[in-house]
């Protein structure tokens, strides 16, 4: 079993998140701007507001709007604060269930004098701080700035207007991966106590940074887990979670269990054999079959092919 290129069950949802939040902040943006050209054209002025459907929200049919320019830079800015706040939020919630995934695989969890979730989950992993230095460089600054946007009303804090002036970030920014374009990786302008004109950019430019990081701390949790945690991790989600994963085999509980290894978390190399020997190794195997009954009591749907039958 080759867990070279594997990844746990909190990083999938993490990712999923990532390529949807891009998608989201992309059409939403999208969606501002094809409303600006049309208001340009000849509405959304105080002589002619422009009108605006409600999509069924109580606020009568339709509602009208003036100084539409001065609007549309105002949703901007909410949507990108809105965006950053959602990304810091879903790291969150990687780095609860990363912990909750460890301590299913080894019993009570330890206690580690740490300052937080984070870098307690980076040592009992075993994830130095220097392999991830830039990306915790650029988590500090967003879950600062996400603090501000929460906690400040967007007005920029002291911690936040010194991290954005530091050398070191602006070291991190100038090497961050970034994609052929225009735009460069950059910042809004950031002073103290004022508020700060945050771009759809910098929500996504957040959220990628919050992935990457998940991604290195995800390598220190698979090989905590090593090859029977995984296994482990694999039969919990497809067959004792009340909520279960989506997993394409029924056959028996093996094939599940060897489905949801290769084809989600991207173990390879796995047979059915070495993964009922994990199974019984951490003492599931049994309890594996037993949910696979419960959840398939008349048996999996035969499989049937789409091809039609020569006559």
């Amino acid at each position: 079993m080759d867990l070279q290129n594997a990844r746990s069950e909190p990083l999938v949802a993490l990712a999923a998140f990532h390529t949807q939040f891009n998608r989201n902040i992309k059409f939403s943006f999208g969606a501002l701007t094809s409303l600006r050209k049309g208001a340009d054209a000849s509405r959304g002025t105080e002589d002619e507001p422009i009108t605006l459907p409600t999509g069924g929200e109580p606020w009568g049919p339709a509602t009208k709007w003036r100084d539409v320019d001065s609007m549309l830079k105002r949703t901007e800015a909410f949507i990108a604060e809105l965006g950053l706040v959602r990304a810091s939020s879903a790291f969150e919630d990687y780095l609860t269930s990363a912990t909750a995934e460890f301590d299913r695989a080894n019993g009570d969890p330890e206690a580690v004098a740490c300052n937080g979730p984070r870098e307690r989950l980076m040592a009992r992993v075993g994830v130095t701080a220097a392999e991830v230095d830039d990306e915790t460089t650029m988590v500090d600054f967003f879950e600062c700035a996400r603090n501000c946007i929460v906690h400040r009303s967007g007005r920029a804090s002291p911690e936040l207007a010194e991290r954005a002036a530091s050398e070191q970030l602006h070291s991190v920014i100038s090497r961050w991966p970034r994609r052929v374009a225009i735009w460069k990786v950059g910042l809004p302008d950031i002073k103290e106590g004022e508020p700060i004109a945050w771009k759809p950019r910098h929500a996504i430019m957040a959220s990628d940074a919050f992935y990457r990081l998940g991604v290195l701390l995800d390598r220190g949790l698979v090989r905590a887990l090593g090859t029977d945690g995984m296994v482990r991790m694999a039969a919990h989600w497809c067959l004792f979670s009340d909520v279960p994963a989506p997993c394409g085999a029924k056959l028996n509980a093996q094939v599940m269990v060897r489905s949801q290894l290769a084809d989600r978390y991207r173990v390879t190399d796995v047979s059915q054999a070495e993964t009922i020997a994990s199974l019984r190794a951490v003492g599931k195997w049994e309890d594996a079959l037993t949910a696979h009954a419960r959840r398939f009591p008349d048996g999996p749907r035969p499989y049937r092919s789409k091809r039609r039958k020569r006559s």
